[in-house]
C-alpha cells in the first residue's frame, strides 16, 4: 500500500540518527533543513559530519551504543529515530527497541522496521515536496526528486514569502473570504510571470481595485 504523506514540524526538536556515512549524511542534510536538533551515533564519522559536530551544526550523541546490537539504554529522550547503518541486524534490533520505547523509528535498510517513511525532499522556502516511492524503489524515487528539483525554480520560495505577507493584507482589506481568494490568486499569477517577485505597490493596486469594485 501507498505510505500517506504527513507533514510535521521539526523545529529545535531532538531526532538521533545512527550511522556515520554517506546515508546518514543526506538524512542529516535534510533533517537540518526543517531546523531539526540532530544527534548522530556512530563508531566512526564520515569527514562531513565530522566537519558539522566541530560547526556545532549537529552534536554527538551522548549514549553509548554497542554496534553489534546488544547493549541499548532502556529510555532515549528524542522525538524520532532514523537508523542509518549498514549493519542490518543493528537497524533492526533499534527500531524494534524504539518500537517498545514507542518512538517513531525510520531504517534505512528494512521498510518493515520503519513506522514512517524518510521522503526524499525538495525545499524551496515554506513549499516542500516530498517524494516516496513508500520505500520500495529508490531509484525512481531519486529520479523524480531530481525532476521536481529541475522543474521548480529557486525564487519559488520568494514567491512564497511574498505571498504570506500579501495575505495577511488583504485579510486585513478584503472582508471577503471568496474575493480575498480571488485576489490573491491574482497576485500568485503575477508572481508566478515575474519570477517571485510581487512588489508593495502590486499588493496595494490591486486591493483598491478590489475596494473599487465594492469587495
Amino acid at each position: 500500500m501507498p505510505a500517506f504523506p504527513l507533514f510535521i514540524d521539526l523545529t529545535g526538536r531532538k531526532v538521533l540518527v545512527f550511522g556515520g556515512g554517506q546515508v546518514a549524511l543526506r538524512k542529516i542534510q535534510t533533517l537540518l533543513l526543517f531546523q531539526a536538533s540532530v544527534e548522530v551515533s556512530a563508531p566512526k564519522l564520515c569527514e562531513e559530519l565530522e566537519a558539522m559536530i566541530d560547526g556545532g551544526t549537529v552534536k554527538k550523541a551522548e549514549i553509548t551504543i554497542n554496534f553489534d546490537g546488544e547493549e541499548v539504554p532502556s529510555v532515549m529522550d528524542v522525538f524520532m529515530v532514523i537508523c542509518a547503518t549498514d549493519n542490518e541486524i543493528f537497524n533492526h534490533r533499534m527500531a524494534k527497541k524504539c518500537r517498545d520505547m514507542q518512538i517513531p523509528v525510520n531504517s534505512a535498510t528494512s521498510a518493515a522496521d520503519s513506522d514512517f517513511i524518510f521522503p526524499s525532499a525538495v525545499v524551496r522556502g515554506d513549499i516542500v515536496c516530498g517524494v516516496t516511492s513508500s520505500g520500495n524503489v529508490p531509484v525512481l524515487t531519486k529520479k523524480i526528486r531530481e525532476m521536481i528539483d529541475g522543474a521548480l525554480p529557486e525564487w519559488y520560495g520568494e514567491l512564497s514569502r511574498r505571498l504570506v505577507y500579501a495575505r495577511l493584507i488583504v485579510k486585513n482589506h478584503i472582508g471577503s473570504q471568496k474575493k480575498r481568494g480571488e485576489l490573491l490568486r491574482v497576485l500568485a499569477d503575477y508572481g508566478l510571470s515575474h519570477e517571485g517577485s510581487i512588489p508593495d505597490e502590486i499588493i496595494w493596486k490591486e486591493i483598491q481595485h478590489a475596494k473599487e469594485a465594492g469587495l
